[in-house]
């Protein structure tokens, strides 16, 4: 008999991958279909409540709320792939060197990372933003700097607690490289915390994208973004609540997507609660 806690493992995977799913296909279909012009401007339909003809309702320049929302999963989501991308590359590189070599290499990598963790995630993004300009692509590059050192500090302590088992041992003995001892013996057996992290980083991707947009210095207007959406819709908070409603329950959703997706992934592969 499966026990509660079984049950709640599967359901976080479940409903993490059911909201998942829908959103990408949402966002699939937006590159080929919306039901408006996300850049079409209405004024005499602007402010709109939702309707047959407006599921969502229309924004201060009579655009489809719908159309823009699905629009804006496409930023979402290349913001998120490029920042995980970006981090696990990089922060497995960072964090499996620094373990496997240990020492003074080590110790000097790690104060990197730390002195870059040190900073305000947001404020740092800003900064970087600041100097490399607007725009989706430079506000996923720095959104991925942000998220390599802590995937570097995943991915080392993971190379720290298998570098000296037996495997790793023989692998020495018959005078395997130490990069192919790094990336194929002891990475293919520590993809678990890499995975759950990649799936924590692109939801807080998702938020970082949304607040740099809300802020103006994400994706800039007038390509559709769900941050920006509710920096337009939050003179109307009252007044048209639909405005807001729409992209904030969609980041909502987003976010607590991959949340679940990371939790049911860490309880699938952790070893010992099996």
């Amino acid at each position: 008999m499966m026990s509660g806690r079984k049950k709640r493992k599967n359901l976080n995977l479940i409903f993490g991958l059911v909201i998942l799913l829908f959103f990408f296909i949402v966002m699939l279909i937006s590159f080929f279909y919306t039901p408006y012009d996300v850049n079409a401007i209405a004024v005499s339909k602007k402010l709109q409540a939702p309707s047959a003809a407006h599921w969502f309702g229309t924004d201060t320049f009579g655009r489809d709320i719908l159309s823009r929302i699905m629009a804006g999963t496409q930023t979402a989501f290349f913001v998120g792939a490029i920042v995980v991308t970006m981090g696990i590359v990089f922060g497995t590189i960072i964090g499996g060197i620094a373990g496997y070599l240990g020492g003074w290499i080590d110790e000097l990598i790690m104060r990197a990372v730390d002195g870059l963790m040190a900073f305000p995630g947001i404020i740092l993004a800003i900064m970087i933003v600041a100097v490399f300009g607007t725009g989706i692509v430079n506000t996923a590059i720095a959104l991925g700097i942000l998220a390599t050192p802590g995937i570097a500090r995943i991915a080392r302590s993971g190379f720290i607690q298998n570098k000296e088992l037996e495997y790793v041992a023989a692998a020495k003995a018959i005078g395997v490289h130490p990069m192919k001892i790094i990336f194929r013996e002891i990475l293919p057996n520590i993809y678990s915390p890499l995975i759950v992290a990649a799936s924590v980083a692109f939801a807080i991707a998702l938020l970082a994208e949304a607040s740099l947009s809300y802020l103006g210095l994400g994706v800039q207007p007038p390509d559709p973004s769900l941050g920006r959406m509710l920096k337009e819709s939050q003179e109307y908070l009252t007044s048209s609540p639909w405005f807001t409603l729409a992209p904030g329950l969609t980041i909502t959703l987003l976010v607590l997507g991959f949340y679940m997706l990371s939790n049911g992934i860490r309880d699938l592969t952790d070893h010992r609660s099996k």
